[in-house]
Order: C-alpha cells, then structure tokens, then sequence
C-alpha cells in the first residue's frame, strides 16, 4: 500500500509540473530580447569603429605625402600638361654632353640597354606610355627633331621625374 500511495503522490506530482516546460515567461521574453538589441549595437559599434580606422589611415596617409613633399620636394601626385623639349640619352644627361639622337640610334641604345628619355628645361624624363611600360618606341618616333612636345601626366618617384604620356608629337 505504501508503494502505491508513493506512485501516486509521484504521478501526481510529475503532472503538475509538466505543463509548462516550453513557455518562456514575459521577464525571460524581454531578457531576450535585450540581449538581441545589445548584440545589434555591438554589431553596429564594431562597423563604426572600423570605418574610423579606415578614415583614419587614409588622413594618415595624405598627411604623410605632404610631409614628405615638404621635407624631399618629391611628390607622387601626378599634374596635367605638356611639355616641350627633345629626346637625349640618360648618360648623355647626366655628363652634361646632348648629341641629337635619330631613330636609328635610339634603337640601338635600347637594344644595347641604354636609356633614353625627354630633356625639358634641363629635366630628364623617363617616359611611360598609358599602360605603364617605358615608351621607347614612341620616343624614337620624333628621335632627331629639336622640338618635341609630350603631353600627359607627370609625377616625381623616388626622385625620378616621370612622364605618362598620352601624345608625342615633334
């Protein structure tokens, strides 16, 4: 007898607390629902953070340019414009001795591995076409001429003046 008041104290017992193990109560519904909001700003907070860091490395990086360009004279920023001058080979440049160069002899310094380049108002030029390779064969195409015009972009890189040319015309 006392085993079934036992089972029956016990069922009762495992009746009444069955119910209502899936419902969440309106203080864990709300609980829950701040935690969400919380993980939403951190979300957000973190995407914030990362776009300053980013601003912050761009500003970093024009601050430097204008030191360097301040302290060096040398700038990467590329200008607009033409210039007018002629082609001379590099070591001719540098010994101060210009020999006008023909087509011919532009070919052959190149094929020998020497430089040539765009001599105006005392500065030499290496010049580069729109895709980016020397432009050897655009220079010996006016090679000879006294006048020379480039137009196109020029920059300054690690003290070598640079010109992206997009038209070469004697």
């Amino acid at each position: 007898m006392k085993k079934i008041l036992l089972v029956l104290l016990l069922s009762g017992l495992l009746f009444a607390c069955g119910g209502n193990e899936d419902k969440d109560t309106p203080a864990e519904e709300e609980v829950q629902e701040q935690v969400d909001n919380m993980e939403e700003a951190a979300d957000e907070a973190g995407e914030a953070i990362e776009d300053a860091a980013e601003d912050v490395a761009e500003e970093a990086e024009v601050a430097a340019e204008k030191v360097k360009e301040a302290v060096t004279g040398e700038s990467t920023k590329s200008t607009n414009g033409g210039w007018t001058g002629k082609v001379v080979k590099m070591t001719d440049f540098l010994s101060g001795n210009y020999e006008t160069l023909s087509v011919a002899r532009v070919k052959e310094l190149v094929m020998a591995g020497q430089y040539v380049g765009f001599l105006s108002n005392g500065t030499f030029y290496m010049v580069y076409n729109a895709a980016g390779n020397y432009d050897w064969k655009g220079l010996a195409k006016v090679a000879g001429e006294e006048s020379v015009t480039i137009q196109g972009k020029v920059s300054k890189v690690n003290g070598i003046s640079i010109i992206m040319a997009t038209n070469i015309a004697s």
